[in-house]
C-alpha cells in the first residue's frame, strides 16, 4: 500500500512540475502552446530520470527506482493531456 502511495505522490509532483513549467513557457516567455508543452514534458521527464540516476550515484542511503521514473513520466503525460484538452477548448471559443 505504501508503495502505491509513493508512486501516486511522484506522479502528482511531476504533474505539478509540468504545469508550472508549461505556464512559465506559455504565459511568461510567450512560447507557442505546442512548444511550451514539448519543452515542459521533455524537461520534466529528463529531470525525473536524472534525479533517479543521481540519487543512486551520489548517496549511499538512496537507490534509483525505475518505477519512480515511470510514475514521474506518467504524471507528466497526464498533465500534458490535460493541458492539451484545456487549451484546445480555450482556443476554439
Amino acid at each position: 500500500m505504501q508503495s502505491n502511495r509513493d508512486k501516486m505522490f511522484h506522479a502528482g509532483a511531476y504533474a505539478i512540475l509540468t504545469i508550472v513549467w508549461f505556464l512559465t513557457f506559455y504565459k511568461t516567455l510567450k512560447y507557442s502552446k505546442i512548444k511550451s508543452m514539448s519543452f515542459s514534458a521533455v524537461l520534466a521527464i529528463s529531470f525525473g530520470i536524472l534525479l533517479e540516476v543521481l540519487q543512486g550515484q551520489l548517496t549511499s542511503y538512496r537507490f534509483p527506482d525505475y518505477k519512480d521514473a515511470i510514475a514521474n513520466t506518467f504524471g507528466v503525460i497526464v498533465m500534458i493531456i490535460i493541458i492539451g484538452v484545456k487549451y484546445k477548448s480555450v482556443v476554439k471559443k
